[in-house]
C-alpha cells in the first residue's frame, strides 16, 4: 500500500497523465482495468496446475503492467511469485497467489475510483 492505505501510488498515475495526456492515460487505465481479472485469472488456473513456468510469465507480465499504473504492492508481489519460480520454490509462489488476488482486487477497485472521478479523462 502507498500513502494512507492507498493501493495506488498516486504519483505514478499523474506521471503516467504528464507523458500521455489526459485521454490517453484514460484510455490505458481502462485498458488494464479490464483486462486484469483476465490475467488474474490466468494466474489463479496456473498456480492450480502447479506450472511455474507459465505461472511465471503470467505475472512478469502483470508485474510490468501494474507498475506503470502506480500499483506498487502487485508489482512487487507479481515480482516475488517470479523470483520464487524462478528459483524452483514452488511452495512460496504458489503461497503468494492469494495475497496477490487480494492486492490485485484493492488496485482495481482505487482506479475505477480514480476513473469515476474523472481523473485521467478527457
Amino acid at each position: 500500500m502507498t500513502d494512507r492505505g492507498n493501493p495506488i501510488d498516486e504519483r505514478a498515475l499523474d506521471r503516467l497523465i504528464e507523458d500521455v495526456g489526459d485521454e490517453r492515460a484514460h484510455r490505458l487505465l481502462r485498458a488494464f482495468t479490464r483486462e486484469t481479472p483476465r490475467r488474474m485469472a490466468h494466474i489463479l488456473a496456473r498456480a492450480g496446475e502447479r506450472n511455474l513456468t507459465a505461472l511465471r510469465d503470467e505475472c512478469h507480465t502483470l508485474k510490468g503492467s501494474a507498475g506503470s499504473f502506480g500499483a506498487v504492492a502487485v508489482e512487487r508481489q507479481a515480482n516475488a511469485i517470479v523470483a520464487a519460480c524462478l528459483a524452483g520454490d514452488s511452495a512460496d509462489a504458489l503461497a503468494r497467489v492469494d495475497d496477490l488476488r487480494g492486492l490485485v482486487d484493492a488496485a482495481l477497485g482505487a482506479l475505477d475510483a480514480r476513473l469515476s472521478s474523472g481523473t485521467g479523462r478527457s
